[in-house]
């Protein structure tokens, strides 16, 4: 449903379906944390206006999180060591802040839709491509990208901004 409220929630160990799936708009997640589990995604959503504050997705033995949906936040998480996209969007209008995204086995960031912003965030040693954007008015700025095995910034769209980035290591 619309307008829920998920904090405080740490899921470990688990396999089989989404830790957490949620459709719906306006859903927010505070303060949730899935470690050393097999799900793809560990989180779902569908619905526009998601918000992802502090979630932490760690180990997963598949993709970190799906977004399908417009006007998502994802600010103050970290995805690490999991095998798979640690997170993938589809939809317009996402914004990506101080977000950290390290060794995971795939593409760190995809979005496809249009008018993303990323800022303030570090994806550093995964293993794929740093980021791909599929879509037209990105901005990209302020983020380290550094000893990712695979392209650092894919771009596929017209408008786009990348400015103010640290690029470094890449393998």
């Amino acid at each position: 449903g619309d307008n829920n409220n998920i904090s405080g929630v740490f899921i470990g160990n688990q396999t089989g379906r989404p830790a957490i799936n949620v459709p719906g708009d306006k859903n927010n997640f505070t303060d949730v944390t899935i470690a050393d589990s097999e799900l793809d995604p560990a989180i779902k959503v569908d619905g526009d206006g998601t918000t992802l504050d502090h979630v932490n997705v760690v180990g997963n033995k598949g993709q970190g999180i799906t977004l399908n949906g417009n006007n998502a936040t994802i600010k103050n998480n970290k995805f690490e060591g999991n095998d798979g996209t640690a997170i993938t969007v589809n939809g317009n209008g996402t914004s990506v802040q101080g977000t950290t995204v390290s060794g995971n086995n795939g593409t760190a960031i995809v979005v496809n839709g249009d008018r993303a912003t990323f800022s303030d965030n570090t994806v550093s040693g995964n293993n794929g491509t740093a980021m791909e954007v599929n879509g037209n008015g990105a901005v990209v700025e302020d983020t380290e990208f550094s000893e990712n095995e695979g392209s650092g910034i894919v771009i596929n769209g017209n408008g786009n901004t990348v400015d103010g980035n640290g690029k470094y290591g890449f393998l």
